[in-house]
């Protein structure tokens, strides 16, 4: 249900962008965010929760989070492999329309055909070969990735809690 309005969006936005340049860059962008959510998923699900106990112990600053993250792994991995994984892969295919869109607009039918072709592959290779290797470096590095994540949260919710004074 979240794709369906995000993608019509951001044809209609996209379609507007005068530069496919800059079209491609948030292209990119989308298929970035996808491939470190599906990062986080793997690491919070591979996470030593020792290790991340020791840090909270010892009061090491997102560690908490860290743990609370871990405890909730199904939830996050979830959340972050399927609803943002799922979403980020069909917005990234309506991009990718969107520049064919430009593309044909600008050079004409013949190298549209191949665009559209050469846009597929790409955005199909270039997310299955992140995903791919972002499984590998999330589960080596699970531990570590999961500190991050909690001291990203921890900072958020700090900003948060200023401004909501």
């Amino acid at each position: 249900m979240i794709a369906l309005p995000l993608s019509s969006a951001s044809q209609a936005v996209l379609r507007e962008i005068p530069h496919i340049a800059l079209s491609a860059a948030i292209l990119l962008l989308v298929m970035g965010l996808g491939i470190v959510f599906d990062v986080i998923g793997v690491a919070v699900t591979a996470a030593r929760l020792e290790a991340l106990n020791a840090r909270a112990s010892r009061r090491v600053y997102g560690s908490r989070r860290a743990v609370q993250l871990v405890q909730n792994a199904h939830a996050v991995a979830s959340f972050c492999n399927d609803v943002v994984g799922d979403v980020t892969g069909t917005l990234s295919g309506a991009i990718g329309t969107a520049i064919v869109y430009q593309v044909f607009a600008s050079v004409g039918p013949m190298a549209a055909v191949a665009t559209t072709t050469g846009m597929s592959a790409f955005v199909a290779a270039a997310i299955v070969a992140g995903k791919a290797y972002g499984k590998v470096f999330g589960i080596r590095s699970s531990t570590e990735i999961v500190g991050m994540v909690g001291c990203v949260l921890e900072a958020v919710d700090s900003a948060c809690a200023i401004v909501r004074r």
